[in-house]
């Protein structure tokens, strides 16, 4: 399944332009390179992967592809969520962060992108 996916993404990023293709594949090569995704070895035990398709926005000039790792794909009816427990919610609300912002004089902000990427799953031993 997620071998006719990659197949399916290439062909979609060989029709677009190549200003995409490239975008798409020095986004990977980032990923690669800050340890979010590594290649495997193609073992005979049971092996998940994540199949990925990307996003493009037209409006921005800045970040104009984004990558989407697709967690509910399904192979042999079972999908990634199924096998991770969610745990509880930790994004406040935000009517909460809202009026936090009014009680204090300074606010602060920070960055959290690719925040998700650094998420790793410990492996069963």
């Amino acid at each position: 399944m997620v071998f006719a996916r990659l197949k399916r993404q290439e062909k979609s990023l060989i029709k677009r332009s190549s200003e995409i293709s490239s975008s798409y594949d020095q986004i990977i090569n980032d990923y690669v390179s800050k340890g979010y995704v590594r290649k495997v070895p193609k073992t005979k035990e049971n092996q998940w992967f994540l199949p990925h398709f990307s996003v493009v926005r037209h409006d921005k000039a800045m970040t104009k592809v984004n990558i989407v790792f697709d967690a509910v794909a399904k192979h042999d009816g079972k999908h990634l969520i199924d096998a991770i427990f969610s745990g509880p919610k930790l994004q406040r609300e935000l009517t909460d962060v809202l009026t936090r912002f009014r009680r204090a004089p300074v606010a602060l902000s920070s960055d959290i992108s690719e925040m998700f990427l650094q998420v790793s799953i410990r492996e069963n031993s």
